[in-house]
């Protein structure tokens, strides 16, 4: 009978120790802990913050008069990107 209980320990053991292989622990990613940074558009039409691990770019060819855009690049091959376009407002030039 001690035999038995042994074997059952080990097996117990050995599926636990399996499970644990197929089925690791998911790692959950906290969200970084980062500073603001400040863009303050040249021309003064606008100002933004945005986490520091964000990069700012500007679309040079653009014809609007803002069109910016922040990326990030995150762990594999997650990303997120915002962007910014606005155009003249012909009733503000009258």
């Amino acid at each position: 009978m001690p035999k038995h209980g042994n074997i059952l320990r080990l097996m117990s053991f050995i599926v636990t120790v399996a499970i644990f292989f197929i089925f690791p622990p998911t790692q959950i990613y906290a969200g970084e802990n980062v500073n603001w940074k400040t863009f303050n558009e040249k021309n003064g039409l606008f100002t933004i913050k945005y986490p520091s691990n964000w990069f700012p770019s500007k679309i040079d060819e653009s014809t609007e008069l803002i069109n910016m855009f922040f990326a990030y690049q995150g762990h594999g091959s997650s990303f997120a990107t915002l962007n910014l376009v606005g155009e003249e407002n012909l009733s503000l030039l009258m």
